[in-house]
């Protein structure tokens, strides 16, 4: 089964890559990258909607690759006994899941499954395009994306997202805001380094969610903090920062089309390149 929109990925890909360093929450680029994104369906990036009806072989093919990964996953941890062993054989997301990690696996406390899935569709310093696989009532942690901006388009599945924005950081407050909808209600949701820049997603449903990140993460200058919040009695949250002992993800292979950078950007990259020499 092929996808009716098979260039709509290159075009989301190469529109955010010309536009990264324009991309915020309300800005021009963005507005026109959400409406990019909002084309995309789960078969463009080789993913069938679960939800869909008939299922095709490709589905199957998809959820025997899924269900192989776990299975191989689980035979590395029985082998080796622990998780923090068994996380040893795995590939995590560089830019992504592998900051996102507890520093401490609190060996054998917990099963490695349920866990978030991550497909890296391209990755450089300057910017990231990934599928998370959340399975049904897993919620990723809460956690903050300092200096960064976020483009997240729900392809498949039912989410709740919760957003905060700093009323004072200093102190610690927060506003909270809320949705939950389907992939054909929810719109893209974007977050900057000045505006909503903690979320977390819990899946209602099996979901699948699309992030574009630029810059990624940077183990020495862009890593995450992860929050608690507490309501307070004007409707605020103070925040607590934690770090969370059990929150799992796993990069997984990508089977699906693949995305370039324009030639025309690669050799402007080039020259500079040159020039800086």
């Amino acid at each position: 089964v092929k996808s009716d929109s098979t260039s709509q990925l290159d075009r989301v890909f190469r529109y955010a890559y010309r536009n990264k360093d324009k991309l915020a929450p309300g800005s021009k680029e963005m507005t026109q990258l959400s409406k990019l994104m909002e084309g995309l369906k789960p078969l463009d990036f080789g993913l069938e909607d679960p939800t869909s009806t008939p299922r095709s072989t490709k589905a199957t093919t998809e959820c025997s690759q899924r269900v192989e990964f776990k299975q191989n996953m689980g035979k590395r941890r029985n082998s080796q006994g622990t998780i923090r062993e068994a996380t040893r054989h795995t590939k995590p997301f560089s830019a992504g899941c592998k900051h996102m990690q507890p520093l401490d696996a609190r060996e054998g406390k917990k099963a490695l499954e349920p866990y978030i899935g991550c497909r890296t569709v391209y990755g450089d310093k300057d910017l990231v395009m990934a599928v998370f696989l959340l399975p049904k009532g897993v919620a990723m942690p809460l956690h903050d994306h300092p200096g960064m901006t976020v483009a997240s388009k729900l392809l498949y599945g039912m989410v709740e997202v919760e957003e905060y924005d700093w009323v004072d950081k200093p102190k610690g407050f927060c506003r909270k805001y809320t949705e939950k909808g389907d992939a054909n209600e929810m719109k893209v949701h974007a977050i900057g380094a000045e505006y909503c820049n903690i979320h977390t997603f819990k899946a209602i449903t099996n979901s699948a969610i699309l992030d574009i990140i630029t810059p990624p993460y940077d183990p020495k200058t862009r890593s995450p903090n992860f929050y608690n919040p507490t309501l307070l009695e004007n409707g605020l949250y103070m925040m607590e920062k934690y770090m969370p002992s059990e929150f799992r993800c796993f990069e997984e292979p990508y089977h699906g089309p693949k995305v370039n950078i324009p030639n025309d950007l690669l050799r402007n990259e080039g020259s500079e390149m040159q020039m800086e020499k």
